[in-house]
């Protein structure tokens, strides 16, 4: 069962680090309304809001299959 609660640990960092680099990148765009639009790098915003999009996503996945399996594992030792 460690292993289940080890996966899940993984998906729930996961989830974590992709919702701060979110967090980052909307501030990044926030900041920029107050700069000149030359001088604000929102592609680069734009590009860390899917990343950190795709980081949640797959860590969502992650933590799913880790309730799947821990879940199969309490099934068989019921």
């Amino acid at each position: 069962m460690v292993v289940g609660g080890s996966i899940l640990s993984t998906g729930l960092q996961g989830i974590q680090k992709g919702l701060q680099q979110a967090s980052k990148a909307a501030d990044q765009v926030a900041k920029a309304s107050m700069v000149d639009v030359g001088e604000a790098d929102l592609t680069g915003a734009a590009v860390d809001l899917m990343q950190a999009k795709l980081q949640v996503q797959a860590s969502v996945m992650v933590a799913k299959r880790a309730e799947e399996m821990l879940g199969t594992l309490i099934d068989t030792q019921a």
